[in-house]
């Protein structure tokens, strides 16, 4: 996108100047010609040293995505067009990002294009769910309502991962406090005592010993291992979004007691919420199933979504289906299926389900948290208890010796 000045006269023969930020310089000719303007000139606008900045605040957060559903919905609610709706956003935006797609999006609706078309070229922005929810809309003639479906889906995922993230915050940062604290001990403070340990005759404790041979390792590798770890923490974001990477933290995710079970109840959560409110907005259910499964992320409930999908597509109704994958989906989940598919209720009843998953991933995290909490700190108690007793230990011996 380049921004280009204009300037132009009306029918009245005043002169108008403006500027427009469009993919190209026909764009800004087209628009001037359908608000019946005459052309004088048309300039790219030349970018100035200070005005060269790279803004790594651009991106288009899950919170903006909300607020542009949501404004759009509550506009065309209000009975504006869906294009006078893109333009009141693009006013308002502050985003580099968002601006460049709602300019784009104000053109190609302009072209008679749809909205989903427009948005359909920022995948890095607007998920197979997003793009999906307004094309339903857009075919059945109710995009005000998929609109508000896509906002309340939105919202209620991004709480329910805000929740997730906000109640691991005080473990992780405990962990990682323990282990600065720990490695601070090695490396600053046992290298230093070693040299007074040294001069004693006395043999040292056995834990003194394993003491300073991890401090002595510790020292001595300490470019090694900060490389090791920087490599690991390069490679664990290039690979993040791999396929194999994906499946091999979800395997390791489901081994581990009590964390795999609210692992589970977070993906059921999220499945039964998005296939719900797809439903609901009349994406038909091999579609919806198929965004389901790439939503959820490459885990072991991807393949099981993909042989859902192919069970349905032979006839077998969606309760039925999920009752064919053993412990994968609780026998609750296929069961209250089975009674919204036959009184027509389905998406209602996924949606219900998607409620109670998520109040049970809020239990579980408040349970989760309570234990790992006392349990972190007990840890961490001691392994510093031992470091100052394999420390306090020989100097004990040392004053003893000395009497």
């Amino acid at each position: 996108m380049s921004t280009f000045t204009y300037t132009a006269a009306n029918n009245q023969g005043e002169i108008i100047n403006g500027e427009l930020e469009t993919p190209d310089k026909k764009a800004v000719s087209d628009y001037l010609g359908r608000q019946e303007l005459t052309i004088i000139s048309i300039n790219a606008k030349k970018k100035s040293a200070e005005s060269f900045d790279v803004d790594i605040f651009s991106s288009v957060s899950s919170q903006d995505r909300i607020m542009l559903v949501k404004h759009l919905a509550t506009i065309i609610k209000a009975g504006l067009s869906l294009k006078e709706g893109v333009e009141i956003v693009l006013h308002d935006a502050r985003k580099k990002t968002l601006k460049k797609i709602l300019t784009e999006a104000k053109f190609d609706l302009e072209k008679g294009q749809p909205l989903s078309a427009a948005f359909k070229k920022y995948p890095n922005v607007f998920s197979p769910i997003f793009i999906a929810f307004l094309e339903a809309g857009e075919a059945s003639g109710t995009l005000e309502q998929s609109l508000e479906h896509l906002g309340v889906s939105l919202s209620k995922e991004y709480k329910l991962m805000q929740k997730v993230y906000g109640a691991m915050v005080y473990p992780i940062v405990l962990i990682f406090a323990s282990i600065a604290i720990v490695a601070i001990l090695m490396v600053f403070v046992v290298p230093k005592l070693v040299k007074v340990f040294s001069q004693s005759k006395n043999e040292l404790p056995w834990i003194t010993e394993l003491i300073i041979g991890i401090s002595n390792f510790l020292t001595a590798n300490i470019y090694l291992i900060c490389g090791v770890l920087l490599i690991a923490g390069i490679a664990i974001f290039y690979f993040r979004s791999a396929v194999f990477f994906q499946k091999m933290v979800s395997r390791v995710i489901f081994k581990i007691p009590l964390v795999s079970a609210l692992y589970q109840k977070i993906i059921l959560a999220r499945f039964a919420r998005i296939l719900g409110t797809l439903l609901a907005s009349g994406v038909t259910i091999l579609k919806a199933l198929d965004i389901s499964s790439a939503a959820i992320g490459q885990n072991r409930y991807f393949d099981t979504i993909k042989n859902i999908k192919s069970e349905v597509a032979r006839g077998v109704s969606l309760g039925n289906a999920f009752k064919h994958q053993g412990e994968a989906f609780p026998y609750m989940l296929s069961g209250m299926v089975n009674v919204g598919e036959k009184t027509g209720k389905t998406d209602l009843i996924l949606i219900d389900l998607a409620d109670f998953y998520e109040e049970a991933v809020n239990n579980s995290l408040k349970n989760l948290v309570s234990l790992i909490e006392p349990l972190l700190l007990l840890i961490m108690g001691v392994v510093v208890a031992a470091i100052a007793f394999a420390i306090i230990l020989p100097i004990y011996q040392l004053v003893g010796s000395v009497r």
